[in-house]
């Protein structure tokens, strides 16, 4: 007992020795000045327990004492930055009731009740309990009263001060080889000596603790287990507590002035007589002292704080601190007293290095769930262990000892000596070194890490603004205290994107970040199309949502995803992308427009044409003032939008038909905010009924962006129609895709009007003279000659810059797999890959194989997507994860029969090159395939848990 900068030495302290220690430590070190004696904490609290840049509000009641022995009190409010809770275990005792107490003229009080050896003089006492308190409280009543008698249901496992029959000091208990021989406790850093010892001589180590075990019964038997009362009944390696006992404990047994006896009491019959449930009776009792344990308690916490924090409350009695210490995600406070432990002073030391550390945020904290999952390893294991509730580590003291120096990076082995280091008494001033070991390891921090951590919040944030939250929640969120604190506890809005990750990614980045910060998430964008159930991703919680983009939705799905949306106050933009095409697009359009903040809206709904026609609107419209229209629509379902969007400034559709037959029975619309539109064609037109269209519905238009063919290029109609009825227009912007016979066709555009509005018309050939710097996308049609595959990497490096390239499409037949490689290896950024056919022989699979090409780009490429068109086989899918051996999504088709043998291959836990693979997509897989799916998965023996949903005429798998 005592710390390691100032020795002490006593073997078995008494109260009053610790309490002349504890005074000699205060003041050595001068803390008399910071404790406030006579005062009470009534609570501790603050508005937003998550927020870091938030004190905690302390309310304290002090007791002023005057010279006329009165009292009085007030309250006082203080605010601190940092708070370490060390009010200890036994804030609240327990007590029992006994059958009969009313009849009692005595006293029942606990053992902390008793301040004074006046209050026991000369009395008959009966000591209830069979722990350390109880233990004390017997020898203290037995120096001074008449009869002291100690009553328990069992006796935990007492040791003298010398065990071995007097030769060897109890301080040996302490130990590396008493924990050696120990079960493993979980997530403790054992050695692999350790480890070894435990797998393989498992048996030879239980002799051995029996043995020590049977040395202390026998040993003892003479002084402590002589009557049989005090000896333990069960193995030493199995008590839930040991500790030893001063040796006047030894003495006042021996002249029976402490007597044991095993039961509990049954009765109180009268004022002075008690009997137990063994049916012995006590006369003439003066007094009972319940030495009958505690509860874990907070009162300064209200019980939804405590609740958060893993405190316990009402009839709980668990504390869910991580590494006993600190709660999850609540930043600034912390715990230390509360391990129970037959070495708890040299615990708390270290710990509280540790707790200096996690405030200066130095430590690495995991992940809440990592934090989660081990807090559940600790409290199952005391429960199975011990029986008791997380605090208790009984006899496991080393173990977190040095969970808390390897947390902090500093050495486990604390002697020069290996002798003793595992066999010398494992004392206190071991520890004597950590804060210069703390300032050494600091110092050795590299300078650019120092600089860059004493960069300003600002700074990251400006930084965070330039990256994806994931890599910055990948990058920063387990690099230390602060870290963590930026990315949960600021109130800086943030853009989340869910991209394609795996099914444990996600779960772990939606259980650190997404959840935490719902309330700060502005701008959400999802590209995974297994996120669209209320389960996954509640859309309605996240009230802060401005901005929501949704790719690769299912259009079953939107119905139920629109209307968690009616619920987001603030959402103004809204982009929808489905996989496979809407039929009931009529219901869609009239959710959007019911949502009343929402500004801008960008629609990819599919071709599927729609069962209903949308009604004109008559008394509900919306506030969009930008719409982008990009599945097929007609003028009908053109006219009927535009009713619902009046105040709308921007119009944009990429695949607009105009029907002739119908449009004299539609009525005109006005959109007098109206001022820039985009249309692209996807069938000709006859300029009358395109100049109807324009006058009709856009009159007011100050830009037009149009694609469409020569039947509308004549130069004079144009002219007239915008000096008639655009007269408002400023920017013309139109596309003619066109057989080009001669120059006369652009040269009709060089009059005047045209040259004074400075409105200027070039052409571009095919033929391409052109370079494109800025391309990231490549497609291969089907059209071109075969005689130019052999020369296309030379024909690409002259019109575009192929390592920019991040998606290559090749739609051809009849480019080989070979020449494939080869225009992939001058693409070093590829990332997506998308091909028809795999042309190759089976004698060619194995010289590519070997070669030397292929081995080299199999080791570089970066590719992650694959999509394989056509229908393949085992041995083409085997060389394509050959090749792509980074690969994390994979589209292809294949037939039935060889479906079992393919998701064996790529779902096997031992096939290095599908390591990273974490969604599969099968094309074109109708019911069948999604029942022998389903069969594979249920009866065979893959080790992951898959989530399978049919999307359109596709079959996707995500793990």
């Amino acid at each position: 007992m005592e710390f390691s900068d100032l020795y002490d030495g006593e073997e078995y302290a008494s109260w009053e020795h610790v309490y002349e220690y504890l005074c000699e430590y205060a003041d050595k070190f001068n803390l008399k000045s910071h404790i406030r004696l006579y005062s009470r904490v009534i609570s501790i609290s603050k508005i937003n327990l998550h927020n870091p840049d938030e004190s905690w509000c302390i309310k304290i009641e002090s007791i002023s004492k005057n010279s006329s022995s009165s009292s009085s009190s007030s309250i006082e409010i203080f605010n601190f930055d940092f708070v370490v809770v060390a009010s200890g275990l036994f804030s609240q005792y327990r007590m029992p009731n006994f059958r009969g107490q009313e009849k009692f003229l005595g006293s029942i009080v606990h053992s902390n009740e008793i301040k004074t050896r006046d209050q026991l003089i000369n009395k008959n006492i009966l000591v209830i309990g069979g722990g350390k308190s109880a233990i004390d409280m017997a020898i203290n009543v037995a120096t001074v009263s008449n009869r002291c008698d100690m009553i328990f249901r069992r006796i935990y496992v007492i040791l003298p001060l010398k065990i071995l029959h007097g030769y060897l000091s109890i301080r040996y208990m302490f130990t590396c080889f008493q924990a050696f021989i120990s079960d493993p406790y979980p997530l403790a850093p054992h050695g692999r000596l350790f480890r070894l010892a435990h797998r393989y001589f498992e048996n030879i180590l239980l002799k051995i603790r029996q043995m020590i075990a049977a040395n202390f019964t026998a040993s003892n038997a003479p002084i402590l287990y002589d009557d049989g009362v005090f000896r333990p009944r069960y193995q030493f390696k199995d008590g839930i507590l040991s500790f030893p006992v001063p040796t006047i404990f030894t003495e006042l047994k021996g002249q029976n002035r402490i007597q044991g006896h095993i039961g509990s009491i049954e009765e109180i019959i009268d004022s002075k007589t008690i009997r137990l449930d063994n049916g012995k009776v006590f006369n003439s009792v003066d007094m009972i002292i319940c030495s009958t344990g505690h509860y874990l308690r907070f009162p300064f916490f209200s019980d939804d704080d405590a609740r958060t924090m893993g405190l316990p409350y009402g009839q709980s009695n668990d504390l869910d601190l991580y590494r006993r210490l600190v709660p999850i995600d609540v930043p600034n406070i912390a715990f230390i007293g509360y391990i129970s432990s037959s070495g708890t002073w040299m615990i708390d030391e270290v710990a509280a290095h540790w707790i200096s550390d996690y405030f200066h945020g130095m430590s690495l904290l995991p992940s809440r769930i990592e934090m989660q999952n081990e807090i559940k390893i600790i409290r199952d294991f005391i429960r199975n262990r011990f029986g008791v509730t997380a605090p208790h580590t009984r006899t496991y003291w080393l173990e977190l000892i040095e969970i808390y120096l390897q947390d902090m990076r500093l050495p486990l082995r604390r002697t020069n000596n290996w002798w003793t280091e595992n066999f010398g008494v494992y004392r206190p001033n071991r520890l004597k070194k950590l804060h210069e070991q703390r300032q050494a390891r600091d110092h050795d921090w590299p300078p650019f890490l120092r600089k860059f951590e004493d960069l300003a919040n600002e700074v990251f944030y400006e930084i965070f603004e330039y990256l994806e939250y994931y890599h910055i929640y990948q990058s920063f969120f387990n690099l230390n205290l602060r870290f963590h604190s930026l990315l949960i506890q600021s109130t800086v809005p943030i853009k989340i994107v869910i991209f394609h990750m795996s099914k444990s990614a996600f779960n772990r980045f939606n259980q650190d970040i997404i959840q935490p910060t719902t309330h700060r998430i502005q701008t959400l964008r999802i590209i995974n199309c297994f996120m669209y159930d209320e389960c996954t991703l509640a859309l309605s919680q996240k009230t802060s949502l401005q901005t929501l983009i949704l790719e690769n939705i299912e259009p079953k799905c939107l119905k139920n995803l629109l209307l968690q949306l009616t619920s987001l106050p603030y959402l103004s933009s809204l982009s929808i992308s489905t996989l496979g095409g809407v039929e009931e697009k009529t219901s869609v359009y009239r959710r959007i427009f019911r949502l009343s903040t929402l500004k801008y809206c960008k629609l990819s709904l599919g071709n599927e044409l729609s069962s209903n026609i949308l009604s004109l609107a008559t008394n509900k419209y919306s506030s969009i003032e930008h719409l982008i229209i990009e599945n097929h629509i007609n003028e009908n379902e053109l006219q009927a939008i535009l009713s619902y969007v009046p105040q709308l400034r921007h119009l944009s559709l990429h695949s607009f038909e105009l029907y002739k037959r119908t449009r004299k029975q539609l009525s005109s619309i006005m959109l007098e905010f109206l001022t820039h539109v985009s249309l692209k064609f996807d069938y000709p037109i006859e300029f009358n009924d395109f100049e109807q269209f324009l006058v009709k519905y856009f009159p007011l238009i100050q830009v037009l962006h149009i694609t469409m063919g020569n039947e509308c290029m004549p130069a004079n109609r144009w002219e007239q129609l915008i000096s008639t009825y655009l007269t408002n227009l400023r920017i013309f912007d139109v596309r003619f895709k066109i057989c080009l016979e001669n120059d006369s066709q652009i040269n009709q555009f060089t009059s005047p009007f045209w040259i004074e509005r400075q409105w200027f018309f070039d052409y571009v050939r095919y033929q391409c003279f052109y370079y494109f710097p800025y391309v990231t996308k490549l497609t291969l049609t089907n059209n071109l000659p075969i005689n130019t595959y052999e020369s296309i990497v030379t024909s690409l490096t002259h019109i575009l810059p192929l390592e920019q390239l991040k998606t290559l499409i090749i739609q051809s037949i009849h480019l080989s797999f070979m020449n494939m490689i080869k225009l992939i290896i001058v693409i070093p950024n590829l990332q997506t890959l998308s091909f028809r056919r795999m042309l190759l022989s089976k004698d060619e699979k194995i010289i590519i194989e070997q070669n030397e090409i292929f081995r080299s780009i199999s080791n570089t490429n970066r590719i992650i997507n694959v999509t394989f068109e056509d229908e393949c086989t085992l041995e083409e899918l085997k060389l394509l994860v050959l090749l792509c051996p980074h690969l994390q999504h994979l589209a292809f088709r294949t037939q039935l029969k060889h479906l079992e043998s393919i998701l064996r291959f790529l779902l096997n836990k031992n096939n290095k090159n599908t390591r990273h693979l974490i969604s599969l997509s099968l094309i074109y897989a109708n019911v069948h395939y999604f029942k022998d799916v389903n069969r594979i998965l249920k009866f065979g023996t893959l080790p992951r848990t898959f989530r399978i949903t049919p999307i359109y005429n596709d079959l996707y798998l995500w793990w």
